[in-house]
């Protein structure tokens, strides 16, 4: 993988990776610090270094159900009528409620959030959320590839869109917001919702090359992020 330095200095991945509307960044090379150059640095609480998908040692991070990662207040996603988010993920036990990421501070309410449970995929940009048999698109022990996309702008029934190992997944879709809830002050997190009342059903395994965009992914980024 090819390396630069972006304008505030920070180290990036290159190699053709989409880096238009990119607000967030974590490759996890040893650290959860952001290198998209946003400065929204995460802080590990309870996950730990492992394997990435490549192999390589102290690549990605460990989450054991309790675990997550501090993002900070990612600002651009509070009130966004369209936003991405890319990432590889590796189940230890498939049909298990697992958070992927949040932004909330309570369970049931307008998460904004992900979870795996019952045989689906919930997909929550407000109180209505969307989902699918995951079974079919992934097994356990193994990484795939994340993508969801969210365009406010769209009809319903087709605001939310989920990939697969960049294959659609067909989606059951009755999200009627055009913007993600305004979550103002409320820390974006990796592998568990941010809350006091809701410390387990986290993450039971493993999370590589982690990204936020500002924007629909088109086609050909999302394969040049699946192909990474």
């Amino acid at each position: 993988m090819g390396w630069h330095r972006n304008k505030l200095g920070i180290k990036s991945s290159g190699g053709g990776i989409p880096r238009n509307g990119l607000i967030a960044e974590y490759l996890f090379n040893g650290n959860a610090d952001d290198t998209s150059g946003s400065g929204y640095d995460g802080t590990p609480v309870g996950a730990t270094l492992t394997t990435g998908r490549k192999g390589a040692p102290n690549s990605a991070y460990s989450f054991g159900g309790t675990d997550r990662i501090d993002c900070q207040d990612i600002v651009e996603l509070n009130l966004a009528s369209e936003f991405s988010i890319s990432c590889w993920i590796y189940q230890n036990t498939l049909d298990v409620k697992n958070w992927i990421w949040a932004k909330n501070l309570e369970e049931g309410s307008t998460s904004g959030s992900y979870t795996w449970i019952d045989g689906k995929m919930y997909q929550q940009t407000s109180l209505l959320s969307s989902n699918f048999d995951y079974s079919i698109h992934v097994s356990a022990i193994t990484w795939h590839h994340f993508v969801f996309v969210f365009d406010g702008s769209l009809s319903v029934g087709s605001k939310h869109k989920t990939y697969i190992d960049n294959v659609e997944a067909t989606l059951s879709d009755n999200t009627t917001s055009s913007t993600f809830y305004d979550k103002s002050g409320i820390p974006f997190t990796i592998g568990l919702l941010n809350s006091a009342v809701q410390s387990s059903n986290g993450w039971n395994g493993d999370i590589d090359d982690f990204r936020i965009y500002d924007k629909p992914l088109t086609s050909d980024e999302r394969t040049l992020l699946f192909n990474e």
